[in-house]
C-alpha cells in the first residue's frame, strides 16, 4: 500500500494541551475505527503537566481529513493503549489495559472491557476484567484489541 496524509485530528489551540509535555510523555497508542459513518480515535495522553488533563479520550468525525471534534475525556478509564470494539448487536466496547489494582508480582496488568455509549461517548455498565496475565511474573500488558473472527471474540 502507499499511504499519504490526508490531515489532522489534533490540529487546533485547546483541543488537547501539550505545552508541558516531557519528552517522556506525550500522545500514545491511538486506535483508529470506523461505524456507522464516523471515525473514532481514541488515545493516551501520558504526563501533560500540571495544567492539563492526562488520560484517555474520544475524537470523531464523519470525515478523517477533518476537522475533528474536540476531545469526550474519558475520566473513568485508566490505563493506557485504549481500543474499541462494535459488536454485531450495534452495542461498542472500550478495551484497555492498566496496572492490577491488586498485584500478585511488581508490573502486573490486567486488560479490562466496558460499554461505551455512542450517544455520550461514555463508559457505562460493569467493568469486566478480561486477563490479568498469561504468565506468573509476566509485566506491562499492552497493546489490547478485541476482536470477532467467523462468530469467536
Amino acid at each position: 500500500m502507499h499511504w499519504r496524509q490526508i490531515g489532522h485530528a489534533i490540529d487546533r489551540a485547546g483541543q488537547v494541551d501539550l505545552s508541558e509535555v516531557p519528552s517522556s510523555g506525550g500522545l500514545i497508542a491511538a486506535t483508529l475505527r470506523h461505524h456507522g459513518g464516523v471515525f473514532y480515535l481514541v488515545n493516551t495522553l501520558v504526563h501533560a503537566g500540571d495544567s492539563a488533563p492526562s488520560g484517555n479520550y474520544l475524537l470523531t468525525t464523519a470525515d478523517p481529513a477533518g476537522p475533528w471534534s474536540d476531545p469526550v475525556w474519558l475520566d473513568d478509564a485508566d490505563g493506557i493503549d485504549p481500543s474499541l470494539f462494535f459488536d454485531d448487536d450495534g452495542r461498542a466496547w472500550y478495551v484497555g489495559t492498566r496496572p492490577s489494582p491488586e498485584p500478585a508480582w511488581d508490573g502486573q496488568a490486567d486488560v479490562w472491557l466496558r460499554e461505551l455509549d455512542l450517544g455520550s461517548l461514555q463508559l457505562t455498565g460493569p467493568e469486566r476484567l478480561l486477563w490479568h496475565g498469561a504468565l506468573l511474573g509476566a509485566v506491562w500488558a499492552e497493546g489490547p484489541h478485541l476482536y470477532k473472527v467467523d462468530g469467536r471474540y
